[in-house]
């Protein structure tokens, strides 16, 4: 879960294959960012309650450290 106070994350508008897609960056070195295009994108937008409702559930749960 990215930390609420990450200040770095930032959103750039890309294009793959010719089609639109947003890439969301935890920090300026991020290696694999999170990447959607419009149809994930308005899921996303549909279901943004459930996911507010989810992040807010599972806040407190430490993440594992990643190998």
């Amino acid at each position: 879960m990215t930390k609420k106070n990450d200040v770095q994350s930032r959103a750039k508008e890309e294009e793959f294959k010719g089609k639109p897609v947003l890439g969301l960056y935890r920090n300026e070195g991020d290696k694999y960012p999170l990447k959607f295009g419009l149809a994930k994108a308005g899921l996303i937008l549909a279901n943004m309650e459930a996911i507010k409702t989810f992040c807010a559930k599972h806040e407190k749960q430490e993440v594992p450290a990643t190998a």
